[in-house]
């Protein structure tokens, strides 16, 4: 029956023996039972006939003195010593180098299996490998709790081992896989807008990939480097200082995550203002550039309100891209909801008043609207720049208030003037 189990492994490992280099003088030297061992760690690393035929000398003769003390009388819960695990049994037989590489390929959690895995990429001294080696094999006799996390005890290992350059070098290489897979994401996310410039697909994907392996070697999430506050902070630096243009450009026109203000505004309407590629490079630009103030301004003094500062900096800059018209048509998208809003406030307070009886309340709100949107666009245009033609424009339009708002207008500076007066007399 042996004979037949041997037959049957042959044939059921024959298709992969190549990949795997199975040796087949292996194959016909041990029994089935061994050589499945052996196939399991040649899947895993591939090793010369010469080394394989060591594993199942190795192998046999373990058989050999389980089966003698066995019919000693050696009790069977003995028997397991003579059995131990792929570690123990291959060392000895193959390299430190290549019981690295198997090891870490069981073990790809392992930050110190990783380290001795790319010691050549690394650069890493033999003092430098020897002390790894030793504290990876201490990692056996470890009391692990649910608790613990060994990525802060690799950290601890390795922060203390390597140099900074080198761990950094690390930390990437553990994240490489995420890395790339987010990459690829985007990448497939951004194609489906077309909105990627000929001349810059080649470097777009390196650079999605880059700024993921950046982002997550820096946050090293596995690790719990950072609690969830300083996480966010973090990330949302990087983010800032370092997310590619046209991943910031596919969020804002996705309505993805951004920071809202009047740059990003004009992108999530590029169709509308028909931006040529300069003035969206050049808004992306001043994106970042007034985000990262803002972050660096809350981390020097939270309390500090600089808004003022910011709609200066944006009326500036958005003055020098777009011209008149496409200002014009960004500050009517940019207000449209807020001139909804007001006017149907503005309603609800005429109604209470009863002002509105016998009134269309279709047409008011189309009205109320109307004006609401062309004063918010001319207050916009005025404070990007106050010049005689701006402040006219305002006025103007203020003169053309509707009526019922006047009115409304009127009622609400009594009431605010009574009650002025009411706080002066309790004085």
């Amino acid at each position: 029956m042996e004979k037949n189990l041997v037959i049957m492994l042959f044939y059921a490992i024959t298709i992969q023996s190549t990949i795997a280099q199975l040796s087949p003088k292996v194959m016909k030297s041990f029994p089935s039972h061994n050589i499945l061992k052996i196939y399991d760690i040649v899947s895993t690393i591939p090793l010369s006939e010469i080394t394989q035929l060591k594993i199942g000398k190795k192998l046999q003769a373990n058989d050999s003195l389980a089966n003698i003390n066995l019919s000693k009388g050696e009790p069977i819960t003995l028997i397991k010593k003579y059995y131990p695990s792929y570690k123990k049994l291959l060392v000895g037989i193959i390299s430190e180098e290549e019981l690295d590489s198997y090891l870490y390929e069981h073990d790809k959690k392992n930050r110190l299996l990783l380290a001795l895995k790319f010691k050549n990429e690394l650069q890493l001294n033999d003092k430098q490998i020897l002390h790894i080696r030793e504290q990876e094999q201490k990692m056996d006799s470890l009391d692990v709790t649910e608790s613990f996390n060994k990525y802060q005890f690799y950290n601890d290992i390795l922060n203390s081992t390597l140099s900074n350059q080198q761990f950094v070098k690390l930390l990437q290489s553990d994240y490489e896989e995420q890395s790339r897979l987010e990459a690829e994401k985007d990448w497939e996310n951004i194609e489906q807008l077309k909105i990627i410039p000929n001349k810059e697909r080649p470097f777009v994907y390196n650079d999605l990939y880059k700024f993921y392996l950046e982002m997550n070697s820096k946050l090293d999430t596995r690790a719990k480097k950072f609690d969830a506050k300083k996480n966010t902070e973090v990330k949302n630096l990087i983010v800032l200082e370092k997310q590619p243009s046209i991943l910031t450009r596919y969020n804002i026109l996705t309505n993805f995550i951004y920071k809202l203000n009047l740059f990003s505004s004009a992108i999530q309407y590029e169709k509308e203002l028909k931006l040529s590629s300069s003035q969206i490079d050049a808004l992306l630009s001043h994106y970042k550039e007034l985000e990262i103030l803002k972050y660096k301004d809350k981390e020097i003094n939270p309390l500090l309100k600089k808004t003022q500062i910011y709609t200066e900096f944006e009326n500036k800059k958005i003055v020098n891209i777009l011209d008149p018209k496409q200002i014009n048509i960004l500050l009517i998208n940019k207000n449209k909801k807020n001139a909804i809003q007001i006017a149907q406030e503005n309603w609800i307070g005429l109604e209470k008043l009863q002002f509105t009886n016998g009134k269309d309340k279709k047409e008011l709100l189309k009205e109320f609207s109307n004006y609401q949107l062309a004063f918010l666009v001319a207050s916009d245009q005025f404070k990007m720049n106050n010049n005689s033609t701006n402040m006219f424009k305002k006025r103007d339009i203020e003169l053309k208030k509707p009526e019922l708002l006047k009115q409304l207008d009127a009622y609400n500076r009594t009431k605010n003037n009574e009650k002025n007066t009411k706080n002066d007399l309790k004085w």
